[in-house]
């Protein structure tokens, strides 16, 4: 027989191109990818071995009887495993592919188990073919079984793309059913017509168009980061979330980027950037994307290595980044989510990628993580703040403190609250944090200073006995130059005295701002609005702060008073502390009283203000008044 070998030599030259175009952009490796070089090369083997076979047929060929049989033989089991490998390939474009067992790779690879073992066998029983000595070629019984495998998995391919013919991209859905329908072509004319050799050559083809339509990875590739781009993450996701399956993602935005380019200059940025990318690109089993602005995404399947990994990130980024002789550290926010008990589509993932970065504001920190429940309910009570100043719906309570000298209610300490339509009570320890780190705290504490300064000038508070109101200063106002102008605008435009006003600093906030601080504090002494110093020995107390500063009151943390109670050695640093801070002339408030005895020790010790739900919880301005009515039997 006269076989036609121009179509096996030119899918050999298809082939060679395809593996070179895959090659080339080999810096993207994922599954997929890996599955059609696999299938292209399996291609490209068919060709060749055909060929060889052919040449091996001829009567004047001068390769031996047992190697022309050999390549036959390949030449059949490099056929059905190209079948195999592409309903392998589908499967992953699919995502279909991650959902099962081995059990299920070992069902899907049975029938061409079976044509392996025939094939190795084939010698002894000649079933599927045979090669007479004199070189002549015949198909016997069972020859139909070697295109029967081929064809249960076009089959196969067909019910999976019938299955995903809606989440598939058009194009892609086009280019496979290119693929099957030509193969299906080929083999059926190769059938019946052994000498035309066209079906390789066909496959090869539709390989070719498979790379540069659905494995493209030119159009979904960032060039900066060699990962893959956004477009690539969205069309991935679709797919995971079509296909049910179960997956880890982790998302890291590099917060301090942004900084690093007018500081390090654009090319060592760039550079520092794509080793980033590499290192993210070193785990195993996952897939990395880059979204644009230091914002990546990484995807994995294995949720026990979730720990793994994060303790990995964490302790590179201790670590600082270098280039040439320039070394930076870079600050990172993780969140870690997964599908589908968290995240259920693509716009959940875009909410997280879309949130503003958050600004470190410890120097020594470099990484921030969040699972993705914890995340996003910081956008929901950021959105929450949001409304609440816009809305002006903030609520100002009122917690009571006891002059201990006359019993009777002097002054009380200004709370903010905040109950949002959606999310109800949020608790004061949650938002105010949240509300210093995303940048919000200046303007509610100015909301604070004009409702306080409203309540006092609507209501007249010295009829009820009380002298001053306390509200408390963020580290972050205290930065901020224009607050004592900010104040003292709003205290003339109520005519409030200043001196009805106690502004409470924390420790903390003296540590944070040695220099602004004390000019601020001198410009509030100016015009006679009182400082005091809060949360005093809560574990950063600092007697020098008494001494540098110009105090008019000292508040000890409840937790001092609560660990009193236990422990003789505490109550004696109390007692200590009290006499001390009285040595400076300075007034003494103790929070947290909950008990008449804890009242008692402290009147027996000089203690000049008590606050506590021994006397009342913080209350609503209207509540709060009729408290003080009754408290200080002032008549009605």
């Amino acid at each position: 027989m006269q076989y036609n070998v121009h179509y096996d030599i030119g899918a050999i030259f298809v082939c060679l191109f395809a593996i070179y175009c895959i090659i080339s952009k080999k810096s993207l490796v994922r599954r997929q990818n890996c599955v059609l070089l696999a299938l292209t090369i399996i291609t490209l083997l068919c060709a060749a071995f055909d060929l060889l076979a052919v040449y091996g047929l001829r009567g004047d060929s001068p390769m031996p009887y047992t190697l022309c049989y050999l390549f036959n033989l390949l030449y059949f089991l490099f056929h059905n495993l190209a079948g195999l490998v592409a309903l392998l390939y589908l499967g992953h474009l699919t995502g279909e592919n991650f959902k099962y067992s081995p059990y299920y790779y070992f069902g899907v690879s049975f029938p061409y188990i079976l044509i392996v073992l025939g094939l190795i066998t084939n010698h002894w029983h000649n079933f599927l073919f045979r090669i007479t000595p004199n070189r002549i070629y015949l198909r016997e019984t069972g020859f139909f079984l070697l295109y029967l495998v081929g064809a249960i998995y076009l089959l196969a391919i067909v019910v999976k793309l019938f299955k995903y013919r809606i989440s598939m991209d058009p194009s892609k859905r086009w280019m496979i059913l290119f693929y099957l329908l030509s193969s299906i072509a080929a083999i059926t004319v190769e059938y019946f017509i052994p000498s035309a050799l066209v079906e390789i050559f066909s496959q090869s083809i539709a390989i070719l168009g498979v790379i540069y339509t659905v494995d493209n990875l030119r159009e979904i590739s960032d060039p900066d980061t060699m990962a893959y781009n956004r477009e690539a993450l969205f069309e991935d996701l679709d797919t995971l979330f079509c296909a049910h399956q179960e997956f880890q993602l982790f998302v890291i935005k590099l917060s301090s980027l942004t900084e690093m380019i007018p500081k390090l200059g654009l090319e060592p940025t760039a550079k520092m950037l794509l080793d980033i990318s590499a290192f993210f690109r070193t785990f195993p089993d996952t897939e990395l994307y880059h979204c644009g602005e230091g914002r990546f995404v990484m995807t994995f399947f294995d949720e026990s290595k979730r720990d793994d990994f994060i303790e990995t990130i964490r302790l590179r980024f201790r670590e600082p980044w270098c280039y040439d002789q320039i070394e930076t550290h870079f600050c990172l926010e993780l969140c870690y989510a997964q599908s589908p008990t968290e995240i259920q589509n693509p716009l959940d993932l875009y909410t997280i990628l879309q949130a503003p970065m958050q600004p470190f504001t410890d120097n020594n920190t470099t990484s921030r993580i969040y699972d993705y429940n914890r995340y996003l309910r910081e956008n929901q009570v950021v959105a929450a703040i949001e409304r609440a100043l816009k809305d002006r719906s903030f609520e100002i309570y009122y917690q009571p403190i006891m002059d201990v000298q006359n019993h009777a209610i002097r002054s009380a300490e200004a709370l903010i609250r905040l109950n949002d339509e959606n999310l109800g009570y949020i608790a004061p320890d949650e938002f105010i944090p949240l509300a210093e780190r995303r940048g919000y705290i200046i303007p509610i504490g100015d909301y604070v200073m004009e409702e306080v300064c409203r309540f006092i000038s609507e209501n007249d508070l010295s009829d009820y006995g009380i002298q001053f109101i306390d509200i408390n200063l963020s580290p972050i106002q205290c930065m901020d130059q224009k607050l004592a102008t900010r104040f003292l605008d709003i205290a003339r435009t109520y005519h409030i005295r200043p001196d009805q006003l106690n502004f409470e600093l924390t420790e903390y906030a003296i540590s944070q701002n040695k220099t602004l601080l004390p000019m601020l504090i001198e410009r509030f002494s100016k015009r006679d609005v009182n400082i005091s110093l809060d949360d005093y020995g809560n574990g950063n107390s600092n007697i020098a702060s008494l001494f540098k500063l110009p105090f008019t009151l000292v508040k000890i943390d409840k937790n001092v008073l609560w660990e009193a109670e236990k422990s003789d050695q505490t109550l004696q640093i109390l007692k200590s502390t009290m006499q001390l801070i009285k040595s400076f002339d300075m007034k003494l408030l103790m929070e947290g009283i909950e008990t008449e005895h804890q009242l008692n020790w402290l009147l027996d010790n000089g203690c000049d203000y008590c606050q506590g739900y021994y006397f009342s919880r913080a209350l609503p301005g209207g509540d709060f008044l009729r408290y003080v009515s009754r408290f200080n039997n002032i008549a009605e």
